[in-house]
């Protein structure tokens, strides 16, 4: 059986209609941005299905799983799988960064020139692999993303199409590699590291689930759900003693933004308790927006990129 069902996805496609109507009525956001989440989010769902990672251990091959952390280690904070180390269906990935790119240039208006620079990078043997690639290893620097680095060097005017293209084009991969991982970590149980158990990556957006509001982190690579402390700062893990503060917006009931002095970062949590509104991580980072601009105003920075490679 699949990871991901075809009665799951037929539920989450009719959430994901939810939430999209919800973006759109979104007055600040961009339409033509709100058009592209939408069409790029239509395609990933799509996907995820239909990736080669059928939901056990036996479908990431014996390579991968002999990388796999021991149960006994973990407790200590090592994850199941570092990041770099994630299988990729690469004929899947290719063929969905193809539609992608099809979407980038219609609904993003790209230039001309620039997806046919695009198309031909698609076309050249395991080098968009290795793109993908360097998006999974966090060992790199913005300075030491080769591929990338190379295209936002030479295209400032327009930097993130590569990376948006292989960071979207590989979501339905390592989500599905995320579930089946997933699937052996205690969910119930608090996670007291600031990375995702399953991957090690850093947590994009949390929400506060069930009437006691359990805190609840989404991963920013592999969309991992995990239960974290409910009150420490999720990058330095300093306590809410320490010089934790909470944010709330008349404009954007539902969201919350907690900043912590120690280190200077922001985080943002959704609180849907009192909603009947779907919640979908990486459209609900987007559709809180107007808290990343103020806590920019306010001084403070968030560590992870957006869930589309800004």
């Amino acid at each position: 059986m699949n990871a991901f069902s075809t009665t799951q996805s037929s539920l989450q496609d009719k959430k994901l209609q939810v939430k999209i109507a919800e973006l759109q009525g979104k007055k600040h956001l961009p339409e033509q941005l709100v058009a592209l989440v939408a069409e790029v989010s239509r395609l990933q769902s799509s996907y995820l299905p239909r990736v080669i990672f059928t939901g056990g251990r036996e479908s990431l091959g014996e390579a991968v799983i002999q990388k796999i952390s021991p149960q006994e280690k973990r407790y200590g904070g090592l994850p199941i799988l570092p990041s770099k180390e994630f299988p990729l269906d690469m004929p899947l990935v290719a063929e969905l960064a193809k539609a992608l790119l099809g979407t980038l240039s219609e609904k993003a208006s790209m230039p001309a020139a620039y997806a046919a620079e695009l198309a031909a990078k698609l076309d050249e043997p395991g080098l968009f692999e290795a793109a993908c690639r360097e998006t999974l290893d966090p060992s790199l620097s913005e300075k030491e993303l080769s591929l990338l680095g190379a295209w936002e060097k030479e295209h400032p005017e327009a930097p993130h199409f590569f990376r948006f293209l292989a960071t979207s084009a590989a979501m339905p991969s390592l989500v599905a590699v995320g579930r089946i991982l997933g699937a052996e970590h205690d969910k119930e149980k608090v996670w007291p590291h600031g990375h995702c158990p399953v991957c090690g990556s850093l947590p994009l957006i949390g929400r506060l689930a069930d009437k006691e509001g359990r805190r609840m982190h989404s991963c920013s690579l592999c969309g991992f759900e995990y239960r974290a402390p409910r009150l420490d700062c999720p990058f330095c893990l300093a306590m809410e003693s320490a010089g934790a503060e909470y944010y709330a917006s008349e404009d954007e009931p539902g969201y919350l933004l907690a900043v912590c002095k120690p280190c200077m970062n922001y985080f943002k949590l959704g609180d849907f308790r009192e909603f009947d509104r779907p919640w979908f991580p990486l459209l609900d980072d987007l559709s809180s927006l107007t808290l990343d601009l103020y806590a920019a105003q306010l001084g403070y920075k968030r560590p992870t990129l957006s869930g589309w490679g800004f």
